[in-house]
């Protein structure tokens, strides 16, 4: 009940307080949650209820800016996601100590190319991965990471529509021999 979009403004609103978790959480997913209610949900105790309003699409900015550095992680995931979230706070979220969060910040198409290039360096495979899979993320950054010990990491250039031919020839002779099919596949797209 609390999901459904027809609900009145005025059962959301004492649904916002109701005790179960479950409750409010779906309030705060509700696309007709009105934005002082959503407010008043981002303080919520619980994680699952602030990550719930920062994966809503009505989310304010401002919201979403006191969400990014939330204690808890799951909110801080959710918020490396989002479209909305200002480049300031992606900056500080391609930082975070969670792998998972900097995962998401690569993955965002509103990535400036300065983070994807420093996350470029991340330890943890599936961001280098991500990054080489981002539309965003500059041709030196694709350069290098065609350079990237992991097959995946390279795999993940080689199937990126926004890598540039050379890259695309150089990993097409790849010695893993799916990374240097996928590059052909790839190379033969944008030549024809």
């Amino acid at each position: 009940m609390a999901q459904n979009s027809e609900i009145p403004v005025k059962l959301l609103i004492k649904l916002a307080s109701d005790r179960s978790k479950h409750t409010r959480k779906k309030i705060a997913l509700n696309p007709n949650t009105p934005l002082n209610i959503l407010e008043q949900l981002a303080t919520d105790k619980m994680a699952e209820v602030r990550a719930a309003v920062a994966r809503n699409k009505k989310t304010s900015i401002q919201i979403l800016v006191g969400l990014a550095t939330d204690s808890e992680a799951p909110v801080r995931e959710v918020v490396a996601r989002q479209r909305k979230t200002p480049l300031s706070n992606l900056e500080e979220l391609a930082r975070d100590s969670s792998s998972q969060i900097r995962l998401n910040v690569a993955r965002n198409p509103n990535s400036s190319p300065s983070i994807l290039e420093k996350l470029a360096y991340d330890s943890n495979t599936w961001v280098r991965e991500a990054v080489g899979k981002n539309r965003c993320t500059p041709s030196l950054v694709l350069e290098q990471l065609a350079n990237d010990s992991n097959s995946y990491v390279r795999l993940a250039v080689a199937e990126n529509r926004f890598t540039p031919l050379n890259i695309l020839d150089k990993l097409s002779q790849d010695t893993v021999e799916f990374v240097g099919r996928v590059a052909k596949v790839n190379y033969g797209k944008k030549t024809a």
